[in-house]
């Protein structure tokens, strides 16, 4: 195993959340790695606490939903997408705050709802299928 490698990953996921998919894309980059070394350096942060998926799930949708204003279901596609958990997903949505997440829902609507003209026939269509592509299904 590459140890100055895996000393770099762990640099860079100590300093920011990666689950197993980001820490895999980022070592892909390097073309000499044969696929054991790479499970090799994956395995050994998994058991150093270096990644986690429980942990990631909960953090990505913390920020997504309070930065990027992202809706649920955006969120757990995004988190699927990166072989997250099912029950770490269900974890991490869970843990959102409902009451901040309400009143993001409720400003971004009102928001897209000012931008467009108010005569516009399909203003609330237009709306909803915002609202949609941002996640909020509900």
């Amino acid at each position: 195993m590459n140890d100055a490698l895996f000393e770099k990953v762990a640099g860079i996921c100590a300093r920011k959340e990666m689950c197993e998919y980001d820490v895999r894309k980022y070592l892909a980059k390097f073309k000499s790695l044969l696929e054991e070394e790479n499970n090799e350096i994956v395995a050994k942060l998994k058991t150093g606490g270096f990644i986690d998926e429980y942990r990631y799930a909960t953090s990505f949708a913390n920020d997504a939903y309070k930065y990027n204003k992202w809706g649920k279901y955006k969120i757990i596609f995004v988190l699927r997408g990166k072989g997250i958990p099912e029950i770490a997903i269900s974890s991490a949505i869970a843990a959102i705050d409902e009451e901040l997440y309400g009143k993001i829902k409720k400003e971004l609507a009102e928001t897209k709802r000012k931008s467009l003209a108010a005569d516009d026939p399909q203003r609330e269509k237009k709306v909803k299928a915002y609202m949609y592509g941002r996640g909020f299904v509900e």
